[in-house]
């Protein structure tokens, strides 16, 4: 697991919040962040209304999602030059732990050592 900080901006207001989110790496994940979707409050507090979305569930059954844009602007304390890494942040459920799918890790070579609890990622 990996504290990966999240900011969703306003671009009409130049409102911004952020918030931090334990996530998994989750290769099965084909999309970039999935927050549990009390963090439609924090899109709110920056002006931001997310869309509905339908996604596909691991075990393959149709939902639906909130969806806006984000940035990630840290992982595990590496910070990104502002504003941070685009990406497709879905907000659904009430899950323990978010996600970093696939939309994100394919843009770096990755290195994951599950037995070791370890992952190096190359920019």
């Amino acid at each position: 697991m990996i504290k990966v900080r999240v900011s969703i901006h306003n671009p009409r207001s130049g409102s911004m919040t952020s918030f931090d989110e334990i996530c998994w790496l989750d290769t099965g994940f084909d999309g970039d962040v999935f927050v549990p979707e009390s963090h439609v409050s924090d899109a709110r507090i920056a002006g931001v209304t997310p869309s509905m979305a339908r996604i596909r569930l691991a075990d393959g059954t149709l939902a639906i999602s909130k969806l806006c844009l984000g940035y990630i602007a840290s992982i595990d304390g590496f910070t990104f030059p502002s504003p941070g890494i685009e990406v497709q942040l879905y907000m659904r459920g009430s899950p323990p732990y978010g996600l970093l799918g696939l939309g994100v890790l394919k843009n770096w070579v990755t290195k994951l050592d599950g037995p070791n609890q370890f992952f190096d990622v190359y920019c």
